[in-house]
């Protein structure tokens, strides 16, 4: 078992699982789960299109009760909880944190639950293992690689099929997942940054003569500001920067001024996965936080 907050080498990942990173949460979906639906700090998780995990998570003010919380669990659902002590082989994963066990029943689905809570960071997870009989169960999975805060943590966000890492100085604004196209905006003081993601790429390019530079140009991606005739080349992409502008609207502080200024946009093909990938950073960037962010979006395999 590795230390709280300490990379465990992908060779040593179980075999047929990947990462999952949302709402503050990160850890290894078994094998044959998918990312269901997501909210802002909620989401679930299914397997041949039935659900296997439901979670919310948030950060707690104060004292923490889990006998206040599973009262009100009671109060708020309709499923039917009873309190039982946490299985032995949850136990070595969830050292760190207080925890509470529980089992739900509702007329058609029965399930595992699980309060968390982090006394060093203040967040609590609650999260709802569906059972099936015709799988084994998987909590044990999601379980050992389980983590809520750290600042080694990486991928920041792991869902569908992109991943990518952010710094925790931004947090996610709003996201919006559409078939065929995500698009995803964090912000942080005088920076924000956009990401999309369209899919399949190859009917994507069709529609614009098989031109990165139409599309982003028709998808309207630099926010207002015209883009350069003349973007820089990259491998399989194009990238364009605007100069820092000097009106007295961009003197303003961020949280008056109606929108930060591009500064700079890039855009690529992977043409592998059949993906077009692009992000914007607004405001003020500097050229290494922001191709570290492009490096590390990534289309998960």
């Amino acid at each position: 078992m590795h230390p709280a907050g300490q990379e465990v080498p992908e060779s040593q990942q179980p075999p047929d699982t990947k990462i999952f990173a949302w709402a503050g949460l990160r850890f290894r979906l078994p094998a044959g789960w998918e990312t269901g639906q997501l909210a802002r700090n909620h989401g679930w998780l299914e397997s041949d299109f039935k659900p296997t995990l439901e979670f919310k998570t948030a950060y707690v003010k104060g004292h923490f009760s889990f006998r206040r919380h599973l009262k009100r669990l009671k109060q708020a659902s309709p499923l039917r909880l009873r309190p039982t002590e946490l299985p032995d082989g949850w136990q070595p994963y969830l050292a760190r944190f207080h925890t509470q066990a529980f089992s739900w029943q509702s007329p058609r689905l029965a399930g595992d639950g699980l309060l968390i809570h982090c006394p060093e960071c203040r967040r609590a997870t609650l999260m709802q293992f569906f059972r099936n009989p015709q799988k084994p169960s998987a909590v044990e999975t999601v379980l050992a690689s389980f983590d809520d805060h750290g600042p080694a943590r990486r991928p920041t966000v792991a869902v569908y099929d992109i991943q990518v890492s952010v710094p925790d100085i931004m947090p996610l604004e709003r996201f919006r997942f559409d078939s065929g196209a995500f698009e995803l905006v964090f912000g942080g003081g005088d920076r924000r940054l956009t990401l999309w993601r369209w899919s399949p790429a190859d009917a994507a390019l069709r529609h614009h003569g098989g031109s990165l530079l139409n599309f982003a140009t028709r998808n309207q991606l630099s926010s207002g500001s015209a883009l350069l005739t003349s973007p820089r080349t990259l491998t399989r992409g194009l990238e364009w920067r605007w100069p820092p502008r000097r009106s007295w609207r961009d003197r303003l502080p961020s949280r008056i001024k109606r929108r930060l200024s591009p500064a700079i946009l890039r855009i690529w093909h992977r043409q592998t996965a059949n993906r077009i990938l692009a992000a914007r950073g607004d405001g003020n960037w500097d050229d290494a936080t922001f191709a570290e962010i492009c490096r590390s979006y990534e289309i998960l395999s």
